[in-house]
């Protein structure tokens, strides 16, 4: 009977060692898991610190580009043909031969054609050539699209619109061209006297579209 107190005793000892370690180890990992927020929040903010410097030097960045002078593309210079020199435009072989001032046009004596007081007449020799493949008209009075127009442009930018001499023999304005078929004709532009006795640069310019032909006249 002697054998029970000491089964007892020990039981008792191992009952109070085994509360003893799990209390132990309880501490333990609580201290474990009580340190661990304070690594992940340092590990976290270098990496915050981090995408606020990106975001600001992506701003700079982007401001940088948005101050940068735009690089400007200067337009081509227009070329000026000069008289007797065969040009193109659109289906048309052109060459423009000569141009005079004068107060008066005619085909005989019996008609003529005079411009307003104070201005003379600009005649302008002209050779044109239909080389398309359909009859067409050079110079319409009226024109839409692409159709050609002509215009006089003198001294600071001045431009002239042609005028129309209806009846004239050798008027180009309505003229229509078979395919392969040419005419030798005149435009007529009334300028005042002043631009007609000036030393001032006189170009003819022929315009279809955004294409253009021209000639220097003086």
């Amino acid at each position: 009977m002697k054998c029970k107190p000491v089964i007892l005793s020990i039981l008792c000892a191992a009952v109070f060692l085994t509360a003893a370690g799990c209390q132990s180890g309880s501490g333990t990992a609580g201290t474990a898991s009580g340190k661990q927020p304070a690594v992940s929040s340092a590990a976290s903010e270098p990496g915050g610190a981090s995408s606020g410097e990106d975001s600001q030097i992506a701003k700079e960045d982007s401001q940088a580009a948005k101050t940068e002078p735009e690089e400007s593309v200067s337009e081509p210079e227009e070329s000026i043909l000069e008289m007797g020199t065969e040009g193109t435009l659109k289906t048309w072989n052109v060459t423009v031969s000569s141009m005079d001032f004068t107060d008066s046009i005619s085909d005989n004596e019996y008609t003529a054609f005079k411009p307003q007081e104070g201005n003379l007449y600009l005649s302008i020799a002209i050779s044109v050539k239909n080389t398309g493949k359909q009859a067409d008209i050079f110079l319409p009075s009226y024109g839409f699209g692409d159709d050609i127009s002509a215009k006089v442009l003198y001294g600071d930018g001045y431009e002239y619109s042609s005028t129309n001499l209806l009846g004239y023999s050798k008027e180009l304005h309505n003229v229509s061209l078979n395919p392969l078929s040419s005419t030798d004709s005149e435009i007529t532009f009334a300028l005042p006297i002043e631009v007609a006795e000036s030393s001032e640069p006189l170009v003819l310019r022929l315009t279809s579209g955004k294409e253009t032909l021209s000639y220097r006249l003086r």
